[in-house]
């Protein structure tokens, strides 16, 4: 369901890969979120402004887009 919209916008639109988000969420110690299986629109707007928020925090050369800065954060949390 995410992949769409992150192909037409992948500045702005996350793709919730589901693995990936609970390792972020785990590993960055997130209590705001809670990723369930049933998506819904709380949690991809909460997990779409984390992103954002870790974005500011880093050097532009991490995030070329929301996707491979997604794949960034589950590489480099060991998992």
């Amino acid at each position: 369901m995410t992949v769409i919209p992150v192909y037409f916008s992948p500045f702005k639109e996350v793709f919730v890969k589901p693995t990936t988000a609970k390792n972020i969420i785990e590993h960055f110690e997130v209590k705001e979120l809670a990723y369930k299986p049933q998506p819904n629109w709380e949690f991809y707007s909460g997990f779409r402004d984390l992103i954002g928020e870790m974005k500011e925090q880093v050097s532009e050369s991490l995030y070329p887009t929301n996707a491979a800065f997604t794949g960034f954060l589950m590489m480099s949390s060991g998992r």
